[in-house]
């Protein structure tokens, strides 16, 4: 497909269903992800789970 390393990469969503698809799919092309969820982080996914809501100003802010 292609590669993607040294390419870092955020997901937000992407603790469950298809934003853990694009977590692993991301990861597995050589990129170094992250992702965001509200309320619990994944362990099952090789990637940095940042706690945010991204309806909250406040809370993305922190993430940045």
């Amino acid at each position: 497909m292609f590669g993607l390393e040294d390419r870092v990469i955020l997901v937000t969503g992407g603790n469950r269903g298809i934003g853990a698809a694009v977590v692993t799919m991301l990861a597995n092309h050589g990129a170094k992800v992250a992702y965001t969820y509200r309320s619990h982080p994944n362990p099952e996914l090789n990637a940095l789970a940042l706690k945010a809501d991204v309806t909250d100003p406040q809370s993305m802010e922190a993430v940045a």
